[in-house]
């Protein structure tokens, strides 16, 4: 088991995004409160100083971060909410953050672009 020198964000869907889903999907889209817990993304970020860098981090790509979620459900833009700022993001997505991260795997990590 190593240390790597990153940390990860788990983003979980809110009230706001199930609502959203329902909105724009099938009906076999529907998701309820309870299976939102099981449909969580993590991002790797950075291994940073303090809270406060973090969160700025976290801030500047807020909007890159919700169109990524908001494609994983639908791929037309015109669905999506207007406004994708960071404010609007933290109330359609709980973050949580854990700043240690350990790789339990012996082979080497694959990266593909999305």
């Amino acid at each position: 088991m190593k240390l790597v020198n990153r940390s990860v964000l788990v983003l979980k869907p809110t009230a706001k995004m199930l609502d959203w889903i329902d909105s724009v999907g099938e009906e076999s889209d529907t998701v309820t409160p309870e299976e939102a817990q099981e449909m969580t993304n993590a991002y790797l970020l950075p291994d940073f100083e303090d809270d406060e860098e973090q969160a700025t981090y976290i801030r500047f790509r807020a909007k890159k971060l919700f169109e990524h979620e908001l494609e994983a459900w639908c791929t037309d833009p015109g669905k999506w909410p207007t406004v994708r700022n960071h404010k609007v993001f933290l109330t359609w997505f709980r973050l949580e953050v854990s700043d240690m991260v350990f790789d339990l795997a012996g082979d080497p990590i694959v990266r593909e672009n999305y």
